[in-house]
């Protein structure tokens, strides 16, 4: 098993949720020694991150940042990775950032969300960076070792996130947990929510839920 530092003191995460992910493999024989992660809307390589913790605990990954100056972060801090400095989703296309700032976390390529941050913040959009939307399964085509399968995947792109998983071909990459920001998720009523519905109708089972993010168990790892 992964030598990780105990999770009650040290995330990177926003909520946790790199806690929640090695407490959800635990209860599956245990978090992968050497796992492999696909982190899409990555950001930093260690402020609000969800797989820095698996980094640092020997994991690698692929990361999908379409923020310039994040992906040189990401590329220069994480050398054992796959930076791409892109964005995922469906069809293949090149689409407009909309750019508030090289920190800026709410950097976006849904004009509505751009929109709506713009006028809540009180935040210009700095300008438009025309940028790759590449599909998930032509990412994993061309980057995934071919020996290996997808640990963890985690989706915060900041209003694209169905966008993003639709783009996967789910019945070739099934990733053993899924991790999706989803901001409509409502407890009570999961179903309302289009990432529940999209990834419960391709066999995927919701565990947990870390306050603005929602985890989803493959069939296959939940019989180990």
């Amino acid at each position: 098993m992964a030598n990780l530092p105990p999770h009650a003191k040290l995330t990177y995460s926003s909520h946790g949720e790199d806690a929640v992910l090695a407490a959800i493999y635990e209860e599956h024989g245990g978090l992968p020694e050497a796992g492999f992660y696909v982190d899409v809307g990555a950001y930093h390589p260690t402020a609000v991150s969800n797989t820095a913790l698996l980094y640092e605990a020997g994991w690698r990954g692929i990361n999908i940042e379409p923020n310039p100056a994040m992906a040189d972060y990401l590329t220069r801090l994480r050398p054992g990775d796959i930076t791409l400095q892109q964005a995922a989703g469906t069809p293949g296309r090149t689409a407009d950032l909309l750019f508030f700032g090289d920190w800026a976390s709410s950097n976006t390529l849904d004009p509505d969300f751009g929109t709506m941050i713009s006028t809540s913040q009180n935040v210009p959009i700095e300008r438009s960076i025309p940028t790759a939307v590449v599909p998930l399964s032509d990412v994993f085509a061309e980057h995934l070792p071919p020996y290996l399968g997808i640990d963890f995947l985690t989706v915060d792109v900041e209003g694209m996130d169905v966008e993003v998983l639709e783009s996967n071909d789910w019945g070739r990459y099934r990733p053993g947990v899924v991790a999706v920001e989803d901001l409509t998720l409502r407890l009570e009523e999961p179903a309302d929510s289009a990432v529940f519905r999209l990834l419960t109708a391709e066999g995927y089972r919701f565990v947990s839920h870390a306050l603005k993010t929602s985890f989803y168990l493959s069939p296959e790892l939940a019989t180990t």
